[in-house]
């Protein structure tokens, strides 16, 4: 396994277990999957796992945190949410984001935690290594954004916590159990953001 620099540690765990991050891989959809099962209240297709995992267009980021073997956590973030999907899918702000951002827009379509490692600080360890890779691509994004349910307080706290900004609110973003609810767009700029990309390599 390649796996990624950090030199993080959560205080919470003992010494001895071994904490470490990679990028997901075809093997990982079974707990990916399940991870994302009982941390969303969508249920995606399998295919929505395969994308990222084999990651064949190398289109994102997708990187995983094990605590001793077992997955932790993952983060995915789109390198180029232009190409991927921007013109077609998403609202008029984004659009407008993307010009601010140079063409230049990563976004970061999934983050989930296990509960039993909540609290940690591994959500926050994830996007600091995802950011870190994602500026070491050749792509290298000027702006990261998000989107986060309005009344996900801690989420958003979280995010805030990393540099994001709220900056628009869509009223119908999300539809979960037959009802809209509103998201929020949060956004991070990178123009300053440090990676050390000898580290950091694909």
């Amino acid at each position: 396994m390649n796996w990624l620099p950090s030199e993080w540690r959560p205080e919470r765990l003992s010494p001895s277990a071994r904490v470490g991050f990679r990028h997901l891989l075809p093997i990982d959809v079974p707990v990916v999957a399940k991870l994302s099962s009982v941390s969303f209240p969508l249920n995606y297709p399998e295919y929505w796992f395969h994308n990222f995992c084999f990651n064949a267009k190398d289109e994102f980021c997708a990187i995983g945190c094990f605590v001793e073997e077992h997955l932790a956590g993952f983060i995915v973030v789109v390198r180029d949410h232009i190409s991927y999907e921007l013109v077609h899918r998403t609202t008029e702000f984004e659009r407008n984001l993307a010009i601010e951002a140079d063409g230049k827009l990563a976004y970061v379509m999934s983050l989930a935690v296990d509960f039993r490692f909540q609290r940690l600080g591994i959500g926050s360890e994830m996007m600091r290594v995802a950011i870190a890779n994602c500026l070491c691509h050749q792509l290298k994004p000027k702006m990261i954004y998000l989107h986060v349910m309005h009344d996900n307080v801690g989420a958003q706290k979280m995010y805030s916590k990393m540099g994001f900004q709220h900056r628009h609110t869509n009223p119908r973003y999300y539809y979960i159990d037959r009802r809209e609810k509103a998201g929020f767009i949060l956004v991070k700029d990178l123009g300053a953001y440090d990676s050390d990309c000898a580290k950091n390599k694909e």
